[in-house]
């Protein structure tokens, strides 16, 4: 920690070089990157099935409780009282967790990027974590490669070395900044969101689209024709009206249903494909043409394996390596059991197998189930199966015979 002291005050005297604009020393910047990762990230939740997709991956690991642990040989031990543990509690002075955490998950499936400031005593120790836009952060690389963030958020302004930085990414090329799904797949996308805006002029219009009228003679001037078209374009503002035509004229009108246009086929697919770029089951988005009581619950499952499990062990890491000194051997690790636990009898069958088999203790299973601990229940040791302890039995009766 106190080397991390040392650093932060060498690094503090370095930033009036930045305030004179010398950037010399920098050979590498990604702001063109960042401009583009930046286009349309806010603009797409304006589509549904992605407000839904972000909404899911930012909640729910938001939700999932952390936690700090110390490993010894095969052996490891949760920690409460140690000062990592409670600044994830309370990262800062005006968030929960939770809606710290939920910022910086929203933030990642927007923009592929998510930024906070890791705030240090005197002593080295990480006292606050500030979260910032990241559309007002870029990154450099020095000659050292060393990365330095240049943040004008309004709540923090500065340059920052990358230890001062939690910097979460998702889809990188490059390993320093990363893409999010909106982005990757913003042409793909872009079909459902069409759909969409077709949808509302659809019915905008009650269904009634353009068409063209038949004269059986011309006009006589170009005054006559713009009076013509003038009351005619004003009769039809109201969908409901009926224009009325002169001189034997013929209206066609021009339809467009939606099994000719594919409606609602296009909107359904558009969900499947923004259940693909973003990882997640379909029925997550509300789309259930294909999903069944039988296979619902594989999915959740398949949901926390192959989505959240690579997300979350990516914050496990950097949390690891910005808040923890190596030397205490400590790892952070989330919790997902909430989340495999299933319905109340699969949960009672789970949860009692392993308590009978001996891996769990009783009053372990009873932590499972947010329950409170029992003085005194078997004094914290497991229960045996019956033929380990038929066979405990015999050894203990053979060693009193021999004695």
């Amino acid at each position: 920690m106190k080397i991390r002291a040392l650093l932060s005050n060498a690094f503090t005297r370095s930033k009036k070089n930045d305030q004179q604009d010398d950037n010399n020393h920098l050979v590498g910047s990604y702001d063109w990157l960042q401009n583009i990762t930046r286009v349309g990230g806010s603009d797409s939740e304006k589509m549904a099935a992605v407000f839904n997709a972000v909404r899911l991956l930012s909640e729910v690991p938001a939700s999932l409780p952390i936690r700090l642990y110390k490993q010894e040989d095969h052996n490891r031990t949760r920690l409460f009282d140690h000062p990592v543990v409670q600044l994830l509690n309370t990262p800062n002075g005006f968030q929960t967790n939770y809606i710290f955490f939920e910022t910086l998950f929203r933030s990642l499936q927007l923009h592929g990027n998510a930024i906070a400031v890791i705030r240090f005593s005197e002593q080295g120790v990480p006292t606050s974590i500030i979260p910032v836009s990241w559309l007002s952060t870029v990154v450099h690389m020095d000659r050292a490669l060393n990365l330095i963030y240049k943040i004008s958020d309004t709540k923090i302004q500065g340059s920052f070395l990358s230890y001062e930085v939690l910097h979460l990414k998702i889809n990188t090329k490059d390993g320093i900044i990363g893409r999010s799904p909106v982005m990757v797949g913003r042409e793909n996308l872009a079909l459902g969101k069409s759909a969409e805006s077709f949808g509302k002029e659809f019915f905008d219009k009650k269904g009634q689209f353009k068409g063209w009228v038949k004269a059986p003679q011309a006009f006589k001037s170009e005054e006559q024709y713009k009076e013509w078209s003038r009351k005619f374009h004003g009769a039809l503002k109201d969908n409901f009206s009926t224009p009325v035509l002169e001189n034997n004229m013929e209206y066609h009108p021009v339809p467009i249903n939606n099994d000719q246009a594919q409606f609602i086929a296009t909107r359904q697919f558009s969900i499947q494909d923004v259940a693909r770029w973003f990882n997640i089951p379909p029925h997550l988005l509300k789309d259930l043409s294909r999903a069944t009581f039988s296979n619902i619950e594989h999915q959740n499952i398949e949901f926390v394996v192959y989505s959240l499990r690579s997300l979350i062990k990516m914050v496990e890491a950097e949390l690891k390596q910005k808040l923890i000194d190596p030397k205490e051997g400590l790892t952070i690790k989330y919790s997902v059991d909430g989340l495999l636990r299933g319905d109340t009898k699969t949960r009672l069958e789970y949860v009692k197998g392993l308590t009978q088999a001996g891996i769990l203790t009783r009053n372990e299973a009873r932590e499972l189930e947010n329950l409170p601990k029992i003085e005194g229940l078997d004094n914290d040791q497991p229960l045996y199966p019956a033929h380990l302890a038929g066979k405990m039995n015999k050894k203990d009766n053979t060693s009193n015979t021999k004695e």
